[in-house]
């Protein structure tokens, strides 16, 4: 079939705008970028992944190349768009009450001493490091509302941290599908969701309360100096180099109260000094001794 004229200068103009492969070089260029302002470690074996996820961003600024793109990142109006990069390469898998095991610790081994501290007057403060959409810290504040109903009257937070503003937006709105909540949280916990439309939930105030959401990036300075109760970081530093997954474990441990949990992901070990003060618990938990 021969194209006319006006339909042929179509198909030209529509395979220059095709952003093509990304190259090995360029890619360990954005790699070298994306460990420098996440931490995250990006392995060749994923170019192909990482390709298809960064053609979302040519699309959005009209970018023809990775090339192009590399260099608009590498100029000094690039700040708002490594954000973006981190967005897109960030796999954000959540659900509530993931990991079952780690919420039923807390609530039968942790939770108790918590209640009678905060009823005593103590500051009470958890962590949900890498929030995702808010399914972790909300699963948490389920389980504390259930046995501590005016918990958001006393001195006892959940503490929400994520790096993806996306996710963050997300978790501070707390609306999701319904089907999502009706497959995912148990039914004795349904009534602490309101309706907003046919297909869509949010979390009611009460639990909404107990959480203060803000961004955080991990491998910058904390803005924090008080310790936590509970720390869960959960599939997060799989990212991350060995060095920088140590150095976060002792960080950490760091900001862990005397006696304090630490829950991490189901693929996750504790390694390197940080296990001076840690000592293994249960599945993927942690505590800290009492020093």
């Amino acid at each position: 079939m021969q194209l006319n004229g006006g339909a042929a200068r179509q198909l030209e103009a529509s395979s220059s705008r095709q952003p093509g492969s990304l190259s090995t070089g360029v890619f360990h260029s954005i790699a070298a970028l994306v460990e420098r302002e996440a931490g995250i470690q990006l392995q060749t074996s994923k170019i192909l992944m990482v390709g298809s996820r960064i053609s979302k961003r040519l699309k959005a600024l009209s970018i023809d190349s990775f090339e192009d793109y590399l260099e608009f990142l590498n100029s000094s109006d690039s700040g708002i768009e490594l954000k973006e990069l981190i967005n897109v390469l960030t796999t954000n898998v959540t659900a509530f009450f993931r990991e079952q095991h780690h919420f039923d610790d807390f609530e039968n081994a942790v939770l108790p001493s918590l209640i009678e501290r905060a009823r005593a007057g103590d500051r009470i403060r958890i962590w949900s490091a890498g929030c995702s959409i808010g399914a972790e810290p909300y699963s948490l504040a389920l389980v504390i509302n259930k046995h501590f109903q005016d918990a958001s009257s006393h001195d006892f937070k959940i503490l929400a941290t994520d790096i993806d503003h996306d996710c963050l937006n997300k978790a501070i709105a707390g609306r999701y599908p319904r089907e999502q909540i009706d497959s995912e949280i148990p039914p004795h916990f349904r009534a602490k969701f309101r309706d907003v439309d046919d297909d869509s939930v949010e979390v009611c105030s009460t639990i909404k309360k107990l959480i203060t959401v803000r961004k955080l990036n991990l491998i910058r300075p904390w803005p924090f100096k008080g310790r936590f109760a509970t720390i869960f970081c959960r599939n997060v530093v799989i990212y991350f180099g060995a060095d920088l997954t140590n150095q976060m474990w002792s960080q950490f441990t760091e900001r862990l109260e005397p006696e304090g949990r630490l829950y991490i992901g189901h693929s996750e070990r504790v390694k390197g000094s940080a296990l001076d003060h840690l000592k293994p618990v249960g599945i993927t938990t942690y505590q800290r001794n009492g020093s």
